[in-house]
């Protein structure tokens, strides 16, 4: 009799352990993809060149994007941008190069972000209106309207379930990881 009362409760336990360790999992392989995708970012050189070799030293933006993009995809466990998108999770991969805004700043490729999957309502819109011509989100932690630095942008975000049989639910798990861009202005 005392088994038949707590079998129910047993398994919601059981199933609700399991079901949040896989999404906090998850989180953390997400939270290290940006971190990693960030630092390869910005030790990536990029020019005006027309390469698209993720090794080549005349990388172009657009090559660049793709190659950042490629780390965040690949380290957060999907094996293609369009697998981003295929998954059950409701996944968005943003990466961008966003370039000085000091009155100073030198450098002939401008900010830009590529995106992975579909973005809902509760991403952070891009700065610029959402053109292509903007970072993923805003981090201008001073309030002021110019950094004095390029940087590298990562934005991940997927779904997480907790399911306990009788009680499921789903939230949003994001990171965003912003890093110096260390190669100087390209």
């Amino acid at each position: 009799m005392e088994f038949a009362l707590l079998l129910p409760i047993f398994a919601m336990l059981v199933f609700g352990v399991i079901s949040t360790g896989l999404s906090l999992w998850k989180h953390n392989t997400d939270v290290q993809a940006a971190r990693d995708a960030a630092r390869y970012g910005s030790t990536l050189p990029i020019s005006s060149g027309a390469a698209t070799d993720c090794g080549s030293a005349s990388l172009s933006g657009s090559g660049w994007l793709a190659c950042v993009q490629s780390v965040a995809i690949r380290e957060g466990g999907w094996t293609s941008v369009a697998n981003v998108s295929a998954t059950g999770d409701h996944a968005y991969v943003c990466v961008a190069y966003v370039k000085d805004t000091s009155p100073t700043a030198s450098g002939a490729i401008a900010s830009q972000h590529l995106t992975a999957g579909t973005a809902n309502i509760d991403d952070p819109s891009p700065p610029g209106g959402g053109s292509a011509s903007g970072g993923c989100f805003d981090d201008n932690e001073t309030g002021a309207p110019t950094r004095t630095d390029g940087r590298v942008q990562v934005y991940i975000r997927r779904d997480g379930n907790f399911n306990a049989v009788f009680y499921t639910r789903t939230w949003k798990m994001s990171t965003q990881i912003s890093i110096p861009f260390e190669r100087g202005a390209p």
